[in-house]
């Protein structure tokens, strides 16, 4: 009989809850989705533009879940921010104490720092490239003060990291 101990572990998939709201979250992210594509010219030269295919960018425009890469693939096709895309909350200006065109180094560390605390407090694992996009789209959000209500970062990251998954 062979020792349990010398058999892989199955990959464990951690799941974040979902609550009704969510399905409210969905339709709101489509609906700013449906404005945002027919300012940037309708779905074929967003599509063409973000590299999200036609069928894919239908779906996710009738309020299916988007996966972070999507959101930012198809906020930077449409020329809207992620924060908008995702939350609906409009871009504040820069900070004019970032540093010019570049990203603000000490921000960046905070980000990482308070993403990383996320998924080891909560033992969940990313794959690098869909870490990156999470710390990318955290730190536009972070950028505009949304570190600032601790609860309410939490609460985003949390969305954040579910797309991501």
């Amino acid at each position: 009989m062979a020792d349990q101990g010398d058999k892989a572990s199955p990959k464990r998939h951690v799941f974040i809850s979902h609550d009704a709201h969510d399905e409210e979250l969905k339709a709101e992210i489509g609906h700013r989705l449906v404005q945002a594509v027919k300012a940037a010219g309708g779905n074929q030269i967003v599509s063409a533009k973000s590299g999200v295919p036609l069928r894919t960018l239908g779906n996710l425009l009738g309020g299916q879940e988007m996966k972070v890469s999507q959101a930012i693939r198809l906020a930077e096709a449409t020329g809207v921010s992620v924060q908008w895309l995702l939350l609906g909350k409009d871009p504040v200006a820069a900070d004019p104490g970032a540093p010019a065109g570049g990203v603000d180094e000490d921000l960046m560390r905070d980000v990482v720092e308070v993403v990383e605390e996320f998924l080891s407090g909560r033992k969940l694992y990313l794959a690098a490239s869909k870490k990156w996009d999470v710390y990318r789209a955290f730190y536009e959000l972070a950028a505009e003060g949304e570190l600032d209500n601790k609860p309410k970062a939490l609460q985003n990251l949390e969305r954040l990291v579910r797309l991501a998954s």
